[in-house]
């Protein structure tokens, strides 16, 4: 699209179209080429992306460490349903990193710890969700060639990734909910146990942090569905 004889392009960062010129900012950034290296290229990105990917890079290794756990299980798992001893072939490998950036297949390997798409734990949750279905898709279907399979196993993925996205958020503030409790009562020793105050005083404790963590929980919390129900 072209507005005002500037042509919009998209930033690398959030992939959102950077629809002034003004916004757009050329950075180089380092990235993994086909053979493994690492090299510069330049990015177009908007000007308020520049300080996020900068951070970004700075903590990479945790973010890729953490990101390739969880893409080398989706990894084993799409071999699993294609029956592949030899690993998959670069189609399957493209759409499940397409998944992780939002895109059909994107071209090149450089899909990690950036912030769009789907994490790939959360697409690996789904694979795991889905199993089931999958498993009885692919025993009762015909499919036409490798891609064919490829497209039908990623389509129901794609289909369900945002649902199994916002089981985890959901997940997520119960766990830091749970973590209010917590810290909100008191720590009993045993000694204050003993004798005939047992139990009694906690349970103020326990009741009036209770009453202060609903007040604060949105309702949207108080319904945690089970990740895989």
């Amino acid at each position: 699209m072209v507005k005002d004889g500037y042509s919009i392009v998209h930033c690398y960062y959030c992939g959102e179209p950077i629809s002034n010129e003004g916004d757009l900012v050329e950075k180089k950034i380092p990235l993994v080429c086909k053979n493994g290296k690492k090299r510069m290229f330049s990015r177009k990105l908007h000007y308020w992306c520049v300080p996020k990917i900068v951070n970004d890079i700075k903590i990479d290794s945790e973010v890729k460490l953490d990101e390739k756990y969880y893409w080398d299980k989706c990894y084993r798992k799409m071999q699993q349903w294609l029956g592949s001893e030899r690993g998959l072939d670069q189609f399957a490998v493209m759409r499940i990193q397409g998944l992780r950036v939002g895109k059909f297949a994107p071209n090149g390997t450089n899909t990690m710890g950036l912030r769009r798409g789907f994490e790939y734990q959360v697409i690996y949750n789904t694979m795991v969700w889905k199993s089931l279905e999958i498993d009885k898709m692919i025993h009762s279907m015909e499919f036409h060639d490798n891609k064919h399979k490829i497209n039908a196993i990623m389509k129901i993925i794609t289909e369900r990734v945002g649902e199994m996205q916002l089981k985890m958020e959901q997940q997520n503030r119960a766990n830091r909910a749970l973590d209010r409790v917590k810290e909100e009562i008191p720590y009993k020793t045993v000694e204050e146990f003993s004798g005939n105050k047992g139990f009694s005083h906690l349970k103020d404790d326990r009741s009036d942090a209770l009453k202060n963590l609903v007040s604060g929980i949105d309702e949207d919390d108080d319904d945690v569905d089970d990740l895989f129900s």
